[in-house]
């Protein structure tokens, strides 16, 4: 398994720096997980990625997408298919270290959500786009990324979670489950005394106001 931790910052007020909060909580995956790098992308990198692996397709989808959080939705998936290692959301914040375990598995691991996220937000939906693992080029993380694409394609009208976000991967985890896969209940993984808890993210302004689930709503959520 590839020992990088993949971040995307794509910022929603174009900021090219990282929020202080977001360095802070970088700086403890690190001083954690000390023997994995850490890559953080930005668009221009992931549309790069996308070029030199010859998916033009995901990378139209991206740029098709008006809303930041589609758009890193499908850089995730494009990332884990052609990189491997561990994609993690930037609020993600590690209790203690344990991405060694984890990430010696030949397979991809899924977990389940963190308690704090609201179900306006993610709906019925029981498993986390935020944080994955994986080896490069597994076939979970393609399948997850060509049915993104077909929903962006088809220009679908839903709330983001079920264009580009959770219910990709609970399509693609399919029921009963596939075989390929690991899941990892939420119990298991968030909360003070598990793997990861949750920070505040400053970049999404007050009141939330940059996040997706304030933002789906004012206006297309495609940009043709």
């Amino acid at each position: 398994m590839e020992k990088t931790i993949h971040f995307i910052w794509v910022s929603p007020t174009d900021s090219i720096s990282l929020p202080a909060d977001i360095s802070s909580n970088l700086d403890r995956w690190r001083s954690l997980h000390p023997n994995f790098e850490q890559r953080i992308w930005g668009l221009a990198d992931i549309l790069a990625l996308a070029a030199r692996h010859g998916l033009d397709r995901a990378a139209s989808c991206i740029s098709a997408c008006r809303l930041f959080a589609m758009k890193s939705d499908i850089a995730r998936l494009l990332i884990m298919a052609s990189e491997g290692g561990i994609y993690s959301d930037l609020k993600n914040s590690p209790r203690r270290p344990f991405l060694d375990t984890l990430a010696t598995d030949h397979y991809p691991v899924v977990i389940g959500y963190p308690d704090d996220i609201q179900v306006a937000q993610k709906g019925n939906l029981s498993y986390f786009n935020g944080f994955l693992i994986g080896p490069r080029g597994h076939a979970f993380f393609r399948d997850c990324l060509d049915r993104a694409c077909l929903n962006v394609e088809g220009r679908k009208t839903a709330p983001v979670f079920e264009i580009t976000g959770g219910r990709v991967l609970e399509d693609c985890i399919g029921a009963p489950p596939r075989s390929d896969i690991r899941l990892m209940p939420g119990e298991s993984v968030w909360g003070e005394n598990a793997l990861m808890t949750r920070i505040t993210a400053s970049y999404n302004g007050a009141n939330n106001a940059q996040h997706w689930v304030n933002q789906q709503n004012q206006g297309d959520l495609y940009i043709d």
